[in-house]
């Protein structure tokens, strides 16, 4: 039984992992995205994540990831951070609260 709960965890972990590189890329294309309609720099041309969360929404249950990505103004020579939200593997929000928000729908799967 010992034996079984460990490859269990295994898995779980193993499948965790693959969602979170997947969800990784597509936070990715989305900060591609928005920088290219805002004409804005990503800088390293990375994302990072900052946070997971385990949420319940009328009665099911998924991840929020919360990912960010460093991007350069030059027309204002600012760097800023770009918040990039999702749930699961679908784009929620990209940007802050307080600024106007993009809705990319367009890259649920």
């Amino acid at each position: 039984m010992l034996g079984f709960l460990i490859l269990l965890l295994i898995v779980l972990g193993t499948y965790f992992w693959f969602e979170s590189m997947k969800t990784k890329e597509i936070a990715l294309a989305a900060a591609k995205q928005y920088c290219k309609e805002k004409a804005l720099q990503l800088l390293d041309d990375t994302v990072a994540c900052k946070r997971v969360r385990l949420r319940n929404r009328k009665g099911r249950f998924y991840f929020e990831r919360l990912y960010q990505a460093t991007t350069y103004d030059r027309d204002q020579d600012k760097k800023s951070i770009l918040p990039i939200i999702l749930y699961n593997r679908v784009i929620q929000r990209v940007g802050s609260v307080d600024k106007s928000v993009v809705s990319l729908s367009d890259y649920r799967e």
